[in-house]
Formats: structure tokens, C-alpha cells, sequence
């Protein structure tokens, strides 16, 4: 049974598919740690945000560690459905072709995919959920290695003076 870490598949889903699909006709028994940056860029965002809402779980075979376009989706998500309420409190309405878009047109992948604004709670449920990092410890049984799993780096501060 292996681990692989994949990163930054910025939401080219086939390309996720047909490499995990590989893998898992080798082994089985694989884990897959999504390094962050599953959305943006490219052509399939919803569709592998939808897959890793099914599948992601903090331990299981598929696993997800946040990037950095996931965590501007948070605060992005956040000051929509912030403004949807603020319009209801006015009386006007507001809705996803109103909201300001992102640097990666995830607006308009949102309104191509038509999603609801429960899907986009959702969506921020999901990023809130992933954590930070991954500590993973391998044992070979011949050796042992541990590594922590990030998206683009850990700050000092969170590292030990024993370094752990």
C-alpha cells in the first residue's frame, strides 16, 4: 500500500481521474493525499470539488489537505452569502450574478454549474473542514519516515524547538 501526495490539479478532474485510476490498478490498497488547489485554472473545478466533497474523508483512502485557492474561497463565499443577507434585510434581492468575481472566475463556474447557495454552503463547510497539514508517519517496516504534508509551506511558528 502506498501514499501519494498530488497537488495543485487546479480543476483538471479527467486528468485527477485517469492518474488515480492508474495507480489504484497497481495498488490497490493506495492512499491519495490531495496536496490543496483542486479548483481554479482549469476546465473542470465543479466537477472535482463535487468528487472531493463524496470522497475526502480526515483518514481515509482519499484525503485533503487546503490550499491557498481553496482558503480565499472561504472568505470569498463568506462575503456572498453576507450580502445575499444584507439585501434581505434591505429588502432587495441579491444573487450570484450580482457578486463581485474572484482572480479565477469561480463565479462563473458557479453559475455555469448553476449551484445553489446550500451547494455553496456546502462548498465552505468543506474547505472549513481541511486542515492545515498532514502529519504522516511510514513504516516500512525496515525503516520509518515521517513527513508533514503541506500546501506551500508551514510558518515557524508552528514547528516545535525539538523541530516536530
Amino acid at each position: 500500500m502506498g501514499t501519494y501526495i498530488v497537488g495543485d490539479i487546479h480543476g483538471c478532474f479527467e486528468e485527477w481521474i485517469s492518474l488515480k485510476n492508474r495507480i489504484e490498478e497497481i495498488d490497490l490498497k493506495a492512499v491519495f493525499i490531495l496536496a490543496g488547489d483542486i479548483i481554479d485554472r482549469g476546465p473542470n473545478t465543479i466537477p472535482m470539488l463535487e468528487w472531493a466533497i463524496k470522497n475526502v474523508t480526515q483518514t481515509g483512502k482519499y484525503q485533503m489537505i487546503i490550499g491557498n485557492h481553496e482558503f480565499e474561497k472561504i472568505d470569498w463565499i463568506k462575503s456572498y452569502l453576507k450580502q445575499i443577507e444584507q439585501a434581505q434585510d434591505e429588502g432587495r434581492n441579491f444573487d450570484l450574478e450580482q457578486m463581485v468575481d474572484d482572480n479565477y472566475a469561480f463565479r462563473r463556474n458557479c453559475l455555469q454549474a448553476n449551484l445553489s447557495n446550500e451547494q455553496l454552503k456546502e462548498i465552505l463547510y468543506f474547505f472549513e473542514s481541511l486542515p492545515y497539514y498532514k502529519d504522516l508517519k511510514i513504516d516500512t517496516g525496515n525503516s520509518r519516515q515521517h513527513y508533514i504534508i503541506v500546501h506551500g509551506g508551514i510558518h515557524s511558528t508552528m514547528i516545535n524547538k525539538d523541530e516536530s
